[in-house]
């Protein structure tokens, strides 16, 4: 929008996600359903710095919005938020949202959950777990599965257990994904981690794993 009052709201907004202080989600969560998008969306975008469980519950609810221009700032938000809830509703988006640029931005953001929580250990520890199974489901989704072996091979030799996981799959496809991301990641961790392929009972998993 052109408009400079409108402007000056969206700063305002913004500034109330920077100092996040006592009352900050009661001054946001009104402007989830404002009639302008654009401060919709920057209140949404905002309440992912919000430690309030009504942040979590404004931003899955915007990602069922009508508006792509909601749910993308709702992804943006849940991307600062994480939290196990979070994450299933961003991995629901990247494999359902009819948008393509917000499903690849769901990807996006569930690869950068995982690697924020691979560097403290902190309760978002599991959160990063979460999110690097949420990517290795996502590799099933053909649609998908290029942007999420990416997300996972970017991912430090701390997260090369949790990525190995994938070998486990029901699923062949995302167990040979899971192959190509460990191939990818070229840590000896990751190497070792692709024996176990070896012995799987599919032919196409174990020549992948030779490969």
């Amino acid at each position: 929008s052109g408009d400079p009052a409108m402007h000056v709201r969206i700063a305002a907004v913004e500034a109330i996600a920077m100092i996040n202080g006592n009352g900050a989600a009661d001054l946001l969560l009104p402007y989830v359903e404002h009639d302008a998008a654009d401060l919709a969306a920057a209140a949404l975008r905002a309440l992912g710095r919000i430690a309030d469980r009504r942040a979590g519950a404004a931003l899955t609810g915007a990602l069922r919005s009508p508006d792509p221009v909601r749910r993308l700032a709702a992804v943006t938000g849940l991307r600062m938020w994480g939290t196990h809830d979070g994450i299933e509703a961003l991995a629901w988006t990247a494999a359902a949202d009819a948008e393509d640029s917000v499903a690849v931005a769901a990807v996006e953001a569930l690869g950068s959950i995982a690697a924020r929580a691979r560097d403290v250990e902190s309760t978002n520890s599991d959160d990063g777990a979460h999110a690097v199974s949420a990517l290795i489901s996502l590799t099933a989704d053909p649609r998908r599965r290029e942007r999420a072996v990416t997300a996972l091979s970017r991912l430090s030799d701390a997260r090369v257990t949790d990525v190995a996981a994938g070998l486990a799959h029901a699923h062949v496809e995302v167990r040979r994904a899971t192959i190509d991301v460990l191939a990818r990641m070229r840590h000896p961790n990751a190497s070792a981690a692709l024996r176990a392929a070896l012995d799987d009972r599919e032919a196409a998993v174990r020549e992948a794993a030779i490969t």
